[in-house]
């Protein structure tokens, strides 16, 4: 079956993890998120907002959704990222394109 074939390997590109390098974060993050959208922007906001890349052990990129009869829109994205110097999360805002909008702290952030 080539067709199966082909689509396994599409799904397994989509599937590939995001590499520490490539998101500009410490080679020793751990576990990046799969999801690689929007890494160069999160990349390009620590330094925006004078975070050191060393300091992040981890992030996730989430959408944020429009909630509305018939389905939910995607209206931007989120990356929460996880720090050695602060307990909480600190949370980057983009636009549906992923240009960054601003920042805001949790739990000490």
């Amino acid at each position: 079956m080539p067709n199966l074939s082909k689509w396994m390997t599409i799904l397994a590109l989509f599937a590939m993890p995001l590499t520490a390098e490539a998101a500009g974060l410490p080679e020793d993050i751990g576990a990046v998120d799969r999801d690689t959208r929007c890494a160069a922007q999160v990349s390009e906001a620590l330094g925006q907002f004078d975070i050191d890349p060393a300091d992040v052990t981890g992030y996730s990129v989430l959408p944020v959704k429009q909630l509305r009869e018939g389905g939910n829109k995607i209206i931007g994205w989120e990356a929460y990222l996880n720090r050695k110097s602060c307990p909480g999360t600190t949370v980057i805002q983009m636009k549906r394109d992923c240009e960054v909008k601003g920042r805001y702290g949790s739990g000490g952030c």
